[in-house]
């Protein structure tokens, strides 16, 4: 990319792979690759706004949220951040055992995650005030931004509960590009 920032960019199934790199992160590169404007299905992704550009399904990488719950939990204090990794680990143990949900379990299950991010709200420490003539949004915690994800985007936390064909992470890709990475070092080592 002679120098410049590049996106390597990667849509999977359990059967095929796709790269690309681009020098886009978001929706440009997606119009480049031109995938997702065709796709029918749900896309499992990181949150990124540009994906919700498309009018599909989504599904928000779980691995992704527990990484940011651990952190809020063990560097921040904040309990409400554990006992949602729980209930987030509960759900997908119950569906490997049992499947997806009925729509009593399920609203029982959106109960508890409801619930768990009140109490994340209540556990938030008071917001320093925006400085009289400082443009933009006031300044807001790594916690509370992730409070207010999970709750604006809580069909799509959860969508692994709602479907059975929708995986909990994204990991797929994730192990893709390890692997890929795997590939060029031992072809450049060797």
């Amino acid at each position: 990319m002679e120098g410049k920032t590049g996106w390597l960019h990667v849509a999977s199934t359990k059967d095929l792979t796709y790269y690309h790199v681009d020098e886009k992160r978001g929706k440009d590169a997606f119009e480049h690759i031109g995938i997702l404007s065709e796709y029918k299905g749900t896309v499992i992704h990181d949150c990124l706004p540009s994906y919700f550009k498309y009018d599909i399904s989504h599904g928000l990488c779980n691995a992704h949220i527990l990484r940011e719950l651990r952190y809020v939990s063990e560097e921040m204090n904040q309990p409400w951040a554990s006992e949602m990794s729980n209930l987030l680990k509960i759900g997908l143990s119950k569906k490997e055992e049992s499947g997806i949900p009925d729509a009593e379990e399920y609203a029982e299950y959106e109960r508890n995650y409801k619930e768990i991010l009140s109490r994340g709200k209540e556990q938030q420490p008071p917001s320093v005030p925006k400085q009289e003539g400082r443009r933009g949004r006031e300044a807001k915690s790594k916690s509370l931004n992730l409070i207010e994800r999970l709750e604006h985007h809580q069909e799509s936390v959860l969508a692994f509960l709602r479907k059975k064909e929708v995986p909990f992470t994204n990991n797929l890709n994730s192990r893709y590009i390890f692997d890929l990475h795997a590939i060029i070092l031992s072809n450049y080592c060797s």
